[in-house]
């Protein structure tokens, strides 16, 4: 039996089981380190991303990405707040390019990133920058881009608004262009269209508004508007700029209007066409009376009138075809900034294929000069042909200084766009004539631009010939080579302030501009000069502030001048050898003798530490226009070091350079620098004021370079007026300065320093006193603000130190201010004391003095202790007490005629920084009055509320009383660079006005502003009560042309601006009388004005009642209207004036403009004029009597005669009168006549006069001589008799007359 065994598996010895369990694990655990490593990587990334966005630090790191990806960009700031996530802000920032620097005081951005990523919308509170300055860069030339095409698509992933976009001043290049003063804007963005809201943007002449918006969708539609008002050299203009049509097709309108100036511009431009011709679809340019410089501060001025057009041409060709006509009124040179061109006027066409031929291009400069262009520019080829003739140009035309010469020649411009030529064949109307090419060659690949000149030539005629070339590269190192040639060249030929001579040599150049590295050769063949015989040679090379070769030596005549070796760095020693004993063989105004000779030798690596061993002399030396020296010895040996010997020595005289005139002076120094005596002595004028200076002293540097000695001798005199009573030990240096006790007579009286410490460190410390100061002494160094002779004393003991204290005391001992007003009257200052005090707390000032205008005490503190910051920037406080007891001290500052009374109080306080002090406080008036008595103006019983806070002062309320009120309130700011005033006036049943012949009482309301516009007036007024009139005749005037020789003219000023809107209401309240007229007056008026334009008025006035006095009749105004439309001088009249009780209505009218009225007679009835004039003379029809007709033709005469004698003052007496005279044969009184009677005062005694009867054909003249006060002799002369008589005169009205003459002259 066997035993059975159970089925085990088969197992395969070359097969390895397999272990499945291990198998998991391992895979498991390369898949959880992978995962892991991914989860760490997306951790890491998500962790530097939170950080970049998040982080202060983050936002830090990422503005240096640009940079360090080589983006061309870097970005820094001065300091930095926020983070991309929250907003940031930023201080300092600097943007820089490879074109250009971009700077912004400050940035700030605020936005809301959780809807950006929840709502796929980009929407930004703010985007703040402050002032922005770009700075341009020369840019190296690049390989050509493709062309710009129309883009394909402007379409945002997201929408977009930015709530607040706003740029501050926007400036440009080194002088600081001022572009844009702010903008403020807005932008939406909706995947329809991108929109763009402008509040404002300000420039130099105007602040404008508007919007623009561009659809999302081919061909980009675009519209836009900004309107704008501003002014343009103080006219206000107002501006309409329209921006319409697409991307594609751009149309762009804009009108600018204004007294005297107008801008159209209506253009049509293709941006993305490939060539000019397509690129315009027409231009219209239309300008009066523009100056550039009004729009933009660095433009040249001019005065243009301009008419340019460029448009269409539907001929064989399809074209363009373009000109230009432009005349400017006011030509400037060049070098004051203008435009040095009278007329400009020019044809061009441009062909289908973008050729641009120049027809011709005139223009007339400012003189007789000439240019004209003409040729062509083939864009296609991209070559162009051009030829400029110039004719007739002085240095009248372009500059504003004088020259020599007239120039005349052509100019042509050549060759490729990349590689142009410019040749250049001129004559300089001297004789001379220049030639040669100047090439400009663009290296794109490599970035370079190098402008090469071939081909140079000067030469004068019958002068010789100089050969120039050179090239220069305009980037990298900025290579430079120049040569000049010259071969029998004579320059008196070129300029005859030149040296004459026959010049053979040659000069080269080499260098690199940004190494500032160079070396020029010079080599003289034999030549002359000035009949001298010139030779020499010289090599001199310069490499970052060495020279390290300085080799020279040229011979003119008995002239040499030599130099040998270098100098700049240590231990270089340049051997120097001048003697010119005849100078004026150089030329250039040059004359006299100068004598060099020496070495310098340099004791470190610099140009001023040098040791020196010089020696030389001057006689008749000149140098147009620097100095002039009669003569001049001097001896320099000497070197920093210490202890090294030192001699110098200066001995001279007859010394001018500008205004200064050193008439003799002697220098003596000997010793070393460590202990040396130094003596001087000289005399001088500065601005023909006279000085004389002695000085001695004896010290030297110690290691610190302190000078310490003693100056035994220092006296001023002269103008200043200075000595030096002791001698005074002195330390002087940059760290320290002391001075030893010392007395000293000083601007006309004395000083008495005890003591004297400045340190560096710790500050100033001084002691001392001075008494009977005339300041006006200093006034030969400065002109005061305000012309005074002041006489000071003064004493103090100060230290200005860590721990400051001590006082200074300073008292008015004479002299007396005078005021800058049109009678220069004094101040009558007395008793001025000022009390500074020093403590911890800063420097603590009192003040008091007397004045004619009252009494002024306060006080004035700095609160700033030593050593804590800028002086200027130190806090302040203070008080001023004024008190004015009587206003009519300030008679002397008025104008003629103008009285103001009353008393001032005033209490201000002084707070804020020293550089900038704020103002606060009250000033208030009692018992105010003011009378202009040219105007009839009377203010009375006034009053002042007022107060000052922060450079504005607030008049609470100023109150006029008289039966009414007058009360103004308002503000007048002072703080900003210009003054603003906003004032209310309201008057109250007042009488603004008192004259015998004007017065007036009005209610209303107005209220008046200014600032940098002008005057603008608003406001209603009501007539209460106005009583006008003039006498019936007046004094005769000259005619506003007529000069009167001796007369001083007042200068003539630009009127400020002036805005008016302001109803008026006579409320038939208005009274008029005058030239025979007496009325009442109703209506209201609208008036206005604007600058630079005549008031206007809308409304009438219409008379109420009243009477009309004419041909000897008084007439009562039936119809009055006086109606304006337009300008307030020019109204139309409707008038009628009829005679009292006339049964036929008889009277006068006026109708039509008042500059040219029709006065005509009328009446109820048809009659004859004739007929009217008798109606209205005799209140009947005439009669056809003489008597009638004599009696109208007297009374139309008189009337007209007197209206004549009005104008021009003929006769003194003039009218009708009553006469009776005896009979000469039987004694009888003859019955009264009417007597037509005129006459003239011929002197203060004589009197001629002419009598004519109107009902007898009786004359008679008659003279009257007044023989004493009551005796007159009469003689007459007429057609019936003739006789003379004395006749004798007593008045007894006398007392009355005086008594009334006493009441007028009270009133």
């Amino acid at each position: 039996m066997t035993d059975h065994q159970p089925d085990l598996p088969q197992i395969n010895p070359s097969t390895k089981s397999t272990p499945t369990k291990r198998k998991r694990g391992w895979l498991w655990r390369v898949s959880s380190a992978l995962i892991l490593l991914f989860i760490l990587v997306i951790l890491v990334l998500v962790g530097s991303a939170i950080w970049l966005v998040g982080s202060e630090k983050g936002l830090r790191y990422a503005l240096t990405l640009p940079e360090k990806f080589q983006l061309g960009v870097a970005i820094q700031t001065d300091s930095l707040q926020g983070s991309l996530w929250h907003g940031f802000s930023a201080q300092g920032v600097t943007v820089n390019t490879e074109s250009a620097d971009i700077t912004a005081t400050s940035l700030k951005l605020k936005w809301q990133p959780t809807e950006l990523i929840k709502l796929h919308h980009l929407h930004i509170n703010e985007l703040i920058a402050g002032d922005v300055h770009i700075q341009d860069k020369p840019t190296p030339p690049k390989p050509k881009s493709e062309p710009f095409t129309l883009p394909e698509n402007l379409s945002l992933p997201f929408t977009a608004a930015i709530d607040k976009l706003q740029v501050g001043k926007i400036t440009q290049g080194k002088k600081n262009t001022v572009w844009l003063h702010h903008v403020h804007a807005s932008y939406v963005y909706d995947h329809k269209k991108h929109f763009l809201n402008i509040p404002s943007v300000k420039t130099d002449w105007t602040d404008s508004s508007g919007s623009f918006s561009l659809v999302n969708q081919t061909p980009y539609a675009l519209t836009g508007k900004l309107a704008s008002q501003g002014v343009l050299d103080g006219i206000q203009v107002d501006n309409r700029l329209n921006l319409s049509g697409s991307l594609k097709d751009v149309t762009l309108n804009t009108n600018i209007k204004g007294l005297g100036i107008s801008l159209d511009a209506d253009t049509v431009v293709h941006p993305f066409a490939p060539n000019i011709r397509e690129y315009i679809g027409h231009v219209k340019l239309q300008g009066e009376g523009i100056n550039p410089r009004a729009f933009l501060a660095s433009l040249p001025q001019a005065k243009l009138t301009f008419d340019a057009n460029v448009l269409p041409d539907l001929g064989d060709v399809i074209g363009l075809t373009g000109n230009i006509h432009l005349q400017n009124a006011q030509p400037l040179a060049a070098d004051k900034s203008g435009i040095p061109v009278r007329e400009l006027s020019g044809d061009f066409m441009v062909n289908e294929s973008g050729a641009v031929e120049i027809k011709q291009l005139h223009a007339n400069l400012m003189a007789r000069g000439e240019i004209k262009l003409t040729g062509g520019i083939y864009t296609q080829k991209h070559t162009m042909n051009l030829q400029v003739a110039l004719k007739n140009i002085t240095s009248a035309d372009a500059i504003s200084s004088q020259i020599d010469g007239t120039l005349n020649g052509q100019l042509t411009a050549t060759g490729t766009f990349d590689k142009p030529k410019l040749g250049f064949d001129l004559n300089t109307g001297r004789g001379a004539d220049a030639k040669g090419v100047v090439m400009l060659i663009t290296d794109a690949n490599n970035g370079q631009r190098v402008v090469i000149l071939q081909n140079g030539e000067i030469r004068p005629q019958n002068g010789g010939i100089a050969n120039v070339a050179g090239s220069l590269e305009l980037f990298k190192n900025q290579k430079l080579l120049l040569s000049i040639n010259t071969q029998r060249f004579n320059p008196a030929k070129l300029y005859p302030e030149f040296p004459a001579g026959n010049v053979n040599g040659e000069v080269k150049l080499s260098g690199e501009i940004v190494k500032t590295a160079y070396q020029a050769e010079l080599l003289f063949r034999p030549s002359e000069l000035s009949g001298a015989k010139l030779s020499g040679s010289g090599l001199v090379a310069y490499d970052n502030n060495h020279l390290s070769r300085a080799d020279l030596s040229v011979q003119l005549g008995s002239n040499i001048l030599k130099t040998q070796g270098k100098f700049g760095k240590k231990g270089d020693v340049l051997q120097v050898n001048v003697n010119a004993p005849n100078l004026a063989q150089f030329g250039f105004g040059v004359k006299g003798l100068a004598v060099v000779s020496g070495s310098l030798k340099n004791t470190a690596d610099s140009w001023t530490k040098v040791e020196a061993d010089l020696v030389g002399q001057a006689r008749d030396f000149n140098l147009p226009n620097i100095v002039n020296i009669k003569t001049l010895d001097f001896k320099v040996k000497g070197a920093p070091e210490k202890n090294a010997p030192l001699a110098i020595a200066l001995d001279g005289n007859g010394i001018v350079s500008g205004n200064t005139t050193v008439d003799n002076v002697k220098l003596a120094m000997n010793g070393s620098l460590r202990q040396h005596q130094l003596n001087g002595s000289g005399s001088l004028k500065v601005d023909g004021k006279p000085y004389t200076l002695i000085l001695a002293a004896n010290g030297g540097l110690n290691d610190a370079n302190q000078w310490l000695g003693t100056v035994s001798q220092l006296d001023l005199n002269g103008a200043l007026n200075l000595r030096l009573q002791n001698q005074l030990k002195l330390e002087a240096g940059e760290q320290r300065v002391v001075l030893s006790p010392a007395r000293w007579l000083a601007l006309g009286g004395s000083l008495n320093l005890e003591r004297f410490v400045w340190d560096k460190q710790s500050g100033l410390s001084t002691k001392g006193s001075a008494n009977n100061l005339h300041l006006v002494q200093l006034h030969n160094f400065y002109t005061p603000p305000i012309e005074h002779d002041l006489i000071i004393a003064s004493d103090w003991d100060l230290a200005y130190t860590q721990v400051p204290r001590g006082y200074l005391n300073l008292r008015q001992q004479g002299g007396d201010l005078v005021l800058p007003t049109e009678r220069n009257p004094k101040l009558l200052l007395e008793n001025f004391v000022l009390k500074t005090h020093l403590a911890d707390r800063g420097i603590l000032n009192n003040f008091s003095g007397d004045t004619r205008y009252g009494k002024v005490i306060g006080h004035f503190n700095i609160l700033q202790a030593f050593g804590q910051g800028d002086l200027m920037a130190a806090l302040v406080d203070g008080k001023i007490l004024l008190n004015v007891a009587e206003l009519n001290s300030l008679k002397n500052i008025l104008p003629t005629g103008q009285v103001v009374k009353g008393k001032l109080m005033g209490a201000v306080a002084l707070t804020g920084k020293l550089s900038a002090v704020k103002y606060a406080g009250t000033i208030d008036g009692e018992n105010l009055y003011y009378r202009n008595q040219s105007a009839g103006i009377v203010l009375k019983d006034g009053s002042l509320k007022s107060r000052l806070a922060d450079g504005v002062w607030i008049v609470d309320a100023l109150t006029f009383r008289r039966d009414g009120t007058a009360t103004l309130t308002g503000t007048a700011d002072y703080s900003g660079s210009s003054t603003k005033v906003i004032a209310d006036v309201v008057f109250d049943h007042y009488q603004v006005l008192n004259q015998h012949n004007r017065n007036l009482t009005i209610s209303g309301k107005t209220n008046l502003t200014y600032d940098e516009r002008g005057f603008i007036l608003n406001g209603s007024l009501v007539t209460d009560e106005g009583r006008f009139g003039f006498q019936d005749s007046s004094a005769p005037t000259l005619d506003d042309d007529v000069v009167v020789l001796g007369e001083t003219q007042p200068t003539k000023t630009a009127a400020t601006p002036f805005t008016m809107n302001l109803d008026f209401n006579l409320n038939d309240k208005f009274y008029f009388s005058g030239e025979g007229l007496n009325v009442k007056l109703g209506g209201k008026l609208s008036l206005s004005a604007r600058p630079q334009q005549d008031i206007q008025a809308i409304g009438s006035v219409n008379v109420v009642q009243g009477r009309y006095k004419a041909y000897g009749q008084d007439l009562i105004i039936k119809k009055g209207v006086i109606s304006f439309v337009g300008p307030l001088s020019t109204p139309n009249l409707d008038i009628r004036a009829e005679r009292r009780g006339s049964q036929v209505g008889a009277g006068v009218e006026v109708l039509g403009n008042l500059n040219a009225p029709r006065i005509t007679l009328v009446a109820n009835e048809p009659m004859s004029e004739k007929d009217k004039l008798s109606w209205l003379i005799l209140n009947r029809a005439s009669s056809g009597s003489s008597t009638d007709n004599a009696a109208l033709a007297t009374a139309a005469g008189a009337f007209l005669a007197g209206s004549l004698n009005d104008k021009v003052g003929l006769v003194d007496d003039f009218g009708l009168s009553s006469s009776q005279r005896r009979d000469v044969q039987t004694g009888e009184m003859n019955p009264a006549q009417q007597v037509l009677t005129f006459g003239k005062q011929l002197t203060h005694d004589l009197y001629l006069g002419y009598e004519a009867g109107l009902q007898t054909p009786t004359q008679s003249v008659k003279l009257i001589y007044q023989l004493s006060k009551s005796f007159q002799a009469i003689a007459r002369l007429g057609t019936e008799s003739s006789s003379g008589e004395v006749r004798y005169v007593k008045r007894f009205d006398g007392l009355f007359w005086k008594n009334e003459n006493e009441d007028v002259a009270k009133k």
